[in-house]
């Protein structure tokens, strides 16, 4: 049995984590449904590093609340991060 989720989960939890995120700090959110999200943003591309990590994360597109999805470098992802479980990076750390 694989830990891996599918595309679709980690679409919904990058999608979760950002609206959270937002409410949290007060900032906009521009997507009113999950639907609506999808169709905006699109689906996460396909990419994976040699380590099976994708390499595309959910990230801040402009201070107006939309996102996009933004290769990363494998670099940037270190050991036991947690943008490899929900496959959400993000602007804050």
């Amino acid at each position: 049995m694989t830990n891996e989720l599918s595309d679709a989960e980690v679409e919904w939890r990058a999608y979760s984590v950002a609206l959270k995120r937002c409410g949290r700090s007060g900032q906009t959110f521009d997507y009113r449904t999950f639907d609506d999200f999808l169709k905006r943003v699109g689906r996460r591309p396909s990419g994976r590093f040699k380590s099976g990590v994708s390499q595309y994360a959910l990230m801040k597109k402009n201070d107006a609340g939309e996102y996009e999805w933004r290769a990363t470098s494998s670099r940037k992802l270190g050991r036991g991060s947690s943008r490899r479980s929900t496959g959400e990076g993000g602007d804050e750390r």
